[in-house]
C-alpha cells in the first residue's frame, strides 16, 4: 500500500491497512515522510508502515541520499550523489513557475494533449523515490492511494508482469481528477493525461462516491466501472475514546451552538464563507479543527480574519487529534459544516469523509448544495444545505439545523442509515476487490 502524503491524518489509509490486515493480508504501508533524514518505521492496526523520506530542498535531497548509502535503505538507481540535488532543483523551478499560474480548473476537453512525464516532474521525482522501496518488499498487490503515485506503481507493475513476474495495481482516486484544477492549463492537462494513460493498466480502481465511479467509467475507458468505497467511520467510532472534546477545548459554554468545521484549510473548502456566515450569528460559536495543525499558516490567516470579524471569543481554529479519535472529540459540538464551494467537479459529484465524521458523532449537517451532497442531506433528512457563496444564505442555514437540532439529530440515528454508511459495509466492497485483483490465491 502506497500514499505520497503524511499517515498520520489520512483516515481513508489507516482504515484500509487495518482492514486489509483483518482480510489475513500481510501489509506494508509506504507513505511520504517530508523532511525525514532516513526512512521512519512504524506500525499500523497490525501493518508495518514506512515514511519514505521525501527532501525539502536540494541540498536535503544530496544529503538524504548519502544517508540512504550508509543506511543500507533502498536508492533511486541514479548517477553521482548530487542526482537528486539536480532532480529536485528541477521540480522547484517547475513549482514555482506554476504557483504564478492561474488556479481555475479548465474543462477537459479544452486542454491541449501534454507529455505527463515531461510537466511532472515532481511526480516522476516522487516515483523515483518509492520505486526502490516497490522492488525492496516485492509485493503482490500494490494499492496506490490517490493519484500521484499511480503512474509509479502501473510501471513498475509493467516491467515486473515483462520479466515474468506478478503483481497487481490497485488505484484509489480519492477524487474526480478529471474534474480538478491542477495550478494551470498545462498541469491540469498532464495529471488527467498520466490518469489517462495509467488507469486502465490498473488491475482494479476504486473511488469515493457512485457518481465519480460513473464519470471515471465514462471518461476513462475502464474494463470495469470502479468499485465504490465510500469513507465512512466504522461503527466502533461512536464508542472511540478521545481524552478532549471540542466544547471544553474551545471553551464553549454548555447548552450554547457549536458549529465545526474539520479538515484540510483550503480555500476551496469554503472555510473563509464559513467565517463570514458566522459573523451573522452572533449567538452561535464556531470551531475549525485545521489538518495539518493550527499553526499551519492557512491556519494562522483564519484566525486572523476571525479576529478582524471580532469573534475570536466564540470561534477557535484548534489542533485536530487522530482520525480514529475524531468522533468522539467532535461529538460535543452542535452540527457540522461542509462549505464546499462549487464549480469544481470533484467536489459536486464527492462526498468527503467530513460529512460522514459529522454524522457519526452525532452531528446533524450544514453542507453546500452541491448535488451529492444535497442529494444525501435531503434523501436522509440530515440537516440543511445552501449556496456558501452567499453569508445570508449560509447563515440562514445554520440557523435552521441550529433551531431544529433535536428533529435532525433523531434521523441521523436511523440505523438503516448507519448500516449504509459504516466502513464494515464498504470494507466488504474492498475484500471483494482485492480477491479479484489478487495475482495469485488470496488469504
Amino acid at each position: 500500500m502506497a500514499v505520497a502524503s503524511d499517515l498520520a491524518q489520512d483516515a481513508r489509509v489507516r482504515k484500509t491497512a487495518a482492514s486489509a490486515v483483518q482480510f489475513g493480508y500481510q501489509v506494508t504501508v509506504l507513505w511520504g515522510a517530508k523532511g525525514a533524514p532516513a526512512p521512519v518505521y512504524g506500525e499500523l492496526s497490525g501493518a508495518t508502515t514506512i515514511g519514505v523520506p521525501l527532501p525539502q530542498s536540494p541540498a536535503q535531497a544530496d544529503t538524504a541520499r548519502c544517508r540512504r548509502l550508509d543506511s543500507g535503505a533502498p536508492v533511486a538507481k541514479a548517477g553521482g550523489a548530487s542526482y537528486l540535488a539536480k532532480q529536485w532543483r528541477r521540480v522547484v523551478g517547475k513549482w514555482r513557475a506554476l504557483r504564478q499560474a492561474p488556479r481555475q480548473p479548465q474543462p477537459a476537453q479544452n486542454l491541449k494533449p501534454v507529455d505527463y512525464r515531461q510537466e511532472l516532474p515532481d511526480l516522476v521525482e516522487l516515483g523515483e523515490l518509492f520505486r526502490p522501496w516497490f522492488e525492496q518488499l516485492a509485493p503482490e498487490l500494490i494499492h496506490l492511494h490517490d493519484i500521484h503515485l499511480l503512474a509509479a506503481g502501473v510501471d513498475y507493475r509493467r516491467e515486473v508482469r515483462a520479466q515474468g513476474g506478478a503483481v497487481a495495481v490497485v488505484y484509489d482516486s480519492h477524487e474526480y481528477v478529471a474534474g480538478v484544477g491542477y495550478g494551470n492549463q498545462v498541469r491540469t492537462a498532464a495529471v488527467r493525461a498520466m490518469e489517462q494513460a495509467c488507469a486502465p493498466e490498473a488491475d482494479a480502481v476504486i473511488t469515493v462516491s457512485e457518481p465519480i465511479a460513473e464519470a471515471m467509467a465514462a471518461g476513462l475507458g475502464l474494463a470495469q466501472r470502479p468499485a465504490v468505497v465510500l469513507n465512512v467511520p466504522p461503527k466502533a467510532a461512536r464508542q472511540a475514546h478521545c481524552a478532549k472534546d471540542i466544547r471544553t477545548v474551545t471553551g464553549t459554554p454548555q447548552g450554547a451552538p457549536l458549529v465545526v468545521y474539520s479538515g484540510v484549510l483550503h480555500h476551496r473548502r469554503g472555510i473563509r464563507e464559513f467565517i463570514r456566515a458566522m459573523a451573522r450569528l452572533p449567538e452561535v460559536y464556531g470551531a475549525i479543527v485545521a489538518v495539518p495543525n493550527a499553526q499551519h499558516p492557512v491556519a494562522v490567516q483564519l484566525a486572523q480574519q476571525i479576529a478582524a470579524a471580532d469573534m475570536s471569543e466564540r470561534f477557535k481554529v484548534v489542533d485536530p487529534v487522530a482520525p480514529e479519535e475524531l468522533v468522539a472529540f467532535i461529538s460535543t459540538a452542535t452540527a457540522g459544516i461542509n462549505p464546499m464551494l462549487g464549480n469544481y467537479p470533484s467536489h459536486e459529484l464527492g462526498l468527503p469523509n467530513k460529512i460522514f465524521d459529522y454524522l457519526w458523532a452525532g452531528l446533524p449537517l450544514i453542507g453546500s448544495d452541491l448535488p451529492a451532497q444535497a442529494e444525501l442531506v435531503k434523501q436522509w433528512d440530515l440537516g440543511a444545505v445552501a449556496n456558501p457563496t452567499s453569508a445570508a444564505e449560509l447563515a440562514g442555514a445554520i440557523q435552521q439545523v441550529v433551531d431544529h437540532h433535536a428533529h435532525y439529530a433523531t434521523a441521523i440515528v436511523n440505523p438503516e442509515f448507519l448500516d449504509t454508511y459504516c466502513w464494515e459495509r464498504q470494507s466488504e466492497v474492498l475484500a471483494q476487490v482485492y480477491a479479484a485483483a489478487w495475482p495469485g490465491d488470496s488469504p
